[in-house]
């Protein structure tokens, strides 16, 4: 099994996804992390983590999604060490922009994520290609 290739589609209810993926929720979808992005794309980690443990536990949307909120908030939370000053973020420019629409995309592209406008903000919501996270057991608890 393997991320998915192709272009993404607009469902009826506005979500920017892939076509053969499905819609989870975080306890099925922290579980596939490793295997889907390490070790070919570490980089995304972070992403993902920060998408996962902002993600409600219900329905996997994260709501009012803007970048710089994202970025400065989650992410950096995730990101910041015992060595940082508790108030330490990352800092947001247009670079960073232009690097986390990259990054989204892919996780659209690759049917891990689907997006979807709503007004001036966002919403994010997890997916999984098909074949991963068809079931959950109950031992598959994450510690992110």
């Amino acid at each position: 099994m393997s991320l998915l290739t192709g272009h993404p589609i607009v469902d009826d209810d506005g979500w920017r996804r892939h076509p053969d993926a499905r819609f989870v929720i975080p306890d099925q979808w922290g579980p596939h992390l490793e295997t889907l992005l390490l070790p070919d794309h570490p980089h995304l980690m972070p992403i993902a983590v920060a998408l996962l443990i902002t993600a409600d536990d219900e329905d996997g949307i994260y709501d009012d999604f803007h970048l710089e909120a994202f970025y400065t908030g989650p992410l950096s939370d995730w990101l910041r060490t015992q060595d940082d000053d508790p108030s330490w973020m990352l800092r947001y420019d247009r670079f960073v922009e232009m690097l986390l629409l990259t990054f989204l995309d892919r996780l659209i592209r690759w049917g891990m994520l689907a997006v979807r406008v709503n007004g001036a903000a966002m919403e994010c919501r997890l997916m999984l290609p098909a074949g991963f996270g068809d079931e959950v057991a109950e031992d598959d608890e994450d510690d992110w």
